[in-house]
């Protein structure tokens, strides 16, 4: 999902907006609006979410604001859910104003959209998440391209899952804004914030807007604490991955490591 990202326990507030009781022209097609952290996958048709209303469990959103904080040169992100109502909602987008310090300094705002993977001094960037149907619970058979876990924990998840982040910047209709809500379902959108090298320290604030049909539906208020250390550019975390040749036929071709299974020659893989 882009760049080096070194999560500390989040940063923003957020003040909620439950846009049932806002006014109807400004919020027509949404229900409702919460928030959460990157951690969380929030299924598309999931409106009852146990961390919705916050509280346990939801460690940036207490059913009023989102609290986050983070170092200088390091990315923080959190999500914001739009639940469309029974009608759904069309034309619907999101920005985020510039976050300005209370001591100095301002984090550049989500607009106007930087192009697609153009991260060079990008302050605020937006995505829309992208779902995927999944049908059938994923397998656990190690020898033959299935996962490395223990039985009991096999993930047995099915469903429209949150997968890929779609830049805002992207044509609308694939992924970009603005964007239509289906009826009854969610749509996540992804917030990364950057914090500079030389951010001074304190409590950076500014508004995320959302609007539909270029009407102001909510407008959330964002707090940032920004804490008096930096990260460095490099990562001194060290990881390895491993994959086979046989691993990769039993998952993409046909039959696994035997009679009946697909061979690589030698610089096929």
């Amino acid at each position: 999902m882009g760049r080096n990202r070194f999560p500390l326990l989040m940063a923003i507030a957020v003040l909620t907006v439950c846009l049932s009781i806002a006014s109807g022209e400004a919020t027509a097609g949404l229900r409702y609006i919460w928030a959460v952290d990157d951690g969380e996958k929030v299924f598309q048709d999931d409106l009852d979410h146990p961390l919705k209303s916050g509280g346990a469990g939801n460690s940036v959103w207490d059913g009023a604001t989102v609290s986050l904080f983070g170092a200088r040169n390091e990315i923080v992100a959190f999500q914001v859910i739009l639940e469309a109502n029974s009608e759904g909602a069309q034309t619907v987008d999101v920005t985020v104003s510039d976050l300005v310090g209370d001591k100095g300094g301002v984090i550049t705002g989500s607009h106007p959209l930087p192009a697609p993977n153009d991260y060079i001094g990008v302050g605020v960037e937006l995505f829309t998440e992208h779902y995927l149907n999944v049908t059938q619970y994923s397998y656990y058979d190690p020898g033959c391209g299935g996962f490395y876990t223990t039985a009991a924990a096999n993930p047995q998840i099915t469903g429209w899952i949150p997968d890929a982040l779609i830049p805002l910047s992207a044509a609308p209709g694939m992924g970009g804004a603005p964007f239509n809500i289906a009826a009854n379902m969610n749509q996540g959108v992804w917030v990364d914030i950057y914090i500079p090298k030389l951010a001074p320290l304190g409590l950076y604030t500014g508004m995320l807007t959302v609007t539909v049909n270029s009407v102001i539906a909510a407008q959330l208020p964002i707090q940032l604490q920004v804490l008096d250390f930096t990260l460095p550019d490099e990562t001194h975390y060290r990881s390895m991955l491993f994959y086979s040749r046989e691993n990769i036929a039993a998952r993409h071709a046909t039959g696994c490591c035997g009679e009946g299974g697909v061979s690589f020659e030698p610089g096929n893989v």
